[in-house]
């Protein structure tokens, strides 16, 4: 890093409920080395592209939180970038993008950009709540960072922004006045303003009423839906693009929609004696004393057909929704585990010991499997992101194990095997154990396997993987707690990452020093958090 300068950063954190919350970064750079030839692009980030500027920066954050009404709340993301490099050139430094984008799914359940695109999206988010109506005011702006600094103008930028999008939401429920016919009704509006500097632009209206009938029998239920959804198109500049399919002309468009659900349940109780005497000497003992087995089938049939998309405007994903069939089975089995613990009397008060009952997940295992009417009829001579793929209608099978065995034992486990190339194609397995008062140790894999033969990584440049993952964190030493991560890559035979923090938990703030050492950089970085700061 001395090569390149001095990047200095500023973070900031703000909780005071899980709806009100801030997490914000920012990373600057006066850069010493340009990329001025294409020839050179290669060796710090997108091929082809230039980088003629010096000033580097990345400024990125989440916001949430409620008006006094807390039926109104609002949400925010913030991503802006000097450059096209600029994050997957610094990732393995402290203003990482893993690192941020870690932060950011813990603490709010969403993610930014991926790493790879180059467009970077801030958003702002109004939403509002009623008993049966929901209602969001959403403005976006998608910032293209290949542009400039060498490259195409800006004055070329074909990227879409959402200026502004409305939408409302019915839920579902019985059709309004005649809540005695068995009927469900759900509705979706959506009104967006797309706006860019070159290329087709207007409004686009979206509608999508769904009428379903729930068959509710003591056997199961079966929900059949029927639907439709109708686009209307507001053109203001017709500027068709080279990838347009057509002249961008059409007006509106209706997608037909009926699919079914169905869902039973078979179970069976097993009932045991107590063994424990509800006496003082077995307080804080506890058995089982009951198990409930549930085998749960369900399946999920849905069938999409509309008009063709000639001189369809290409906005985002909405217009290029094409015919759609697919069957999707699962069936699910469940361990619940019923517990009997003895409760501690108290002779001063009068208390005698008692018994107290839980229940709990002992496991849960489910298998999945769906097939892709529309993936059969595909034809294999048409390029994908210019390769050719083989058919492959039926999805791999999917296995995801939830067990725990003991109060303080976790194992997690989702497994993928392709009918097509015989094998298992992904599998992730975590084992935690957990000691209260003490701390926590997990170890697990992941793996990821012939990503090349399967159309739905087609252009991702997605790598296979198998790496060896292991935490443990120690929280016996308090106020100081330790935690420890280390990361194998068998791949390349190599450590991949390993990282050492040193907490210090005061009742006012907490101090973070951290040690994170990869094959591309060494890091040491310390946090100041102050838990009572907010704004």
């Amino acid at each position: 890093m001395s090569k390149r300068g001095f990047m200095p950063g500023v973070e900031y954190r703000s909780r005071t409920s899980k709806e009100n919350q801030v997490w914000m970064r920012a990373d600057w750079l006066n850069d010493a080395i340009t990329v001025d030839d294409a020839a050179d692009a290669s060796d710090f980030g997108y091929d082809g592209l230039l980088r003629t500027n010096e000033n580097r920066y990345w400024v990125r954050g989440m916001f949430g939180g409620e008006f006094a009404d807390p039926r109104w709340k609002f949400k925010a993301d913030l991503d802006i970038v000097s450059d096209q490099d600029m994050l997957r050139e610094f990732n393995s430094t402290t203003a990482g993008f893993d690192d941020s984008q870690s932060a950011l799914e813990e603490r709010f359940g969403r993610s930014l950009n991926d790493i790879s695109d180059p467009i970077r999206t801030s958003r702002l988010l109004f939403t509002r709540d009623w008993n049966r109506f929901g209602a969001a005011l959403l403005g976006e702006y998608n910032q293209n960072s290949a542009l400039g600094h060498g490259n195409d103008k800006h004055s070329t930028d074909t990227t879409l922004q959402r200026l502004p999008e409305f939408d409302t939401y019915l839920f579902k429920n019985r059709v309004p006045g005649l809540e005695a016919v068995p009927l469900t009704l759900t509705a979706d509006f959506q009104s967006v303003q797309f706006a860019r500097e070159e290329g087709t632009d207007g409004n686009r209206i979206d509608v999508m009423p769904m009428i379903g009938l729930p068959i509710v029998t003591s056997y199961g239920t079966i929900t059949p839906e029927v639907g439709m959804q109708q686009l209307w198109y507001n053109t203001g500049e017709r500027d068709p693009l080279p990838s347009a399919n057509g002249d961008d002309s059409r007006t509106n468009r209706t997608l037909m929609k009926y699919g079914v659900t169905g869902y039973t349940e078979l179970a069976r109780v097993y009932s045991y004696d107590r063994t424990l005497a509800i006496t003082q000497e077995n307080a804080g003992k506890s058995e089982i004393i009951g198990l409930k087995h549930a085998i749960q089938p369900r399946f999920e049939y849905r069938h999409v057909s509309g008009s063709n998309l000639s001189d369809t405007p290409m906005y985002d994903f909405v217009d290029r929704l094409g015919n759609e069939e697919e069957l999707i089975v699962s069936l699910v089995n469940l361990i619940t585990r019923k517990q009997a613990a003895i409760v501690s009397g108290n002779e001063e008060k009068g208390l005698d010991p008692s018994v107290s009952t839980s229940f709990d997940e002992l496991l849960w295992f489910r298998l999945l499997q769906s097939y892709d009417f529309e993936e059969a009829k595909r034809d294999e001579e048409v390029l994908i992101y210019d390769s050719k793929y083989e058919r492959r209608p039926w999805n791999d099978l999917e296995a995801e194990l939830r067990f725990y065995p003991w109060r303080y034992v976790t194992f997690s486990s989702r497994t993928f095997y392709s009918y097509y190339d015989n094998q298992l194609n992904r599998h992730d397995h975590t084992l935690t154990l957990t000691a209260p008062d003490y701390g926590e140790v997990s170890t697990g894999v992941d793996f990821r396997n012939n990503l090349e033969t399967n159309k739905d990584f087609a252009g991702t440049d997605l790598e296979d993987l198998n790496v060896w993952k292991n935490t443990l964190a120690v929280s016996y030493f308090n106020p100081f707690n330790f935690v420890a991560y280390y990361e194998y890559d068998f791949e390349n035979n190599e450590t991949y990452e390993q990282s050492y923090s040193l907490i210090y938990n005061h009742q006012c703030f907490r101090l973070i020093f951290k040690a994170k050492f990869t094959p591309f950089d060494d890091s040491y970085k310390m946090y100041l958090e102050l838990p009572g700061l907010t704004f």
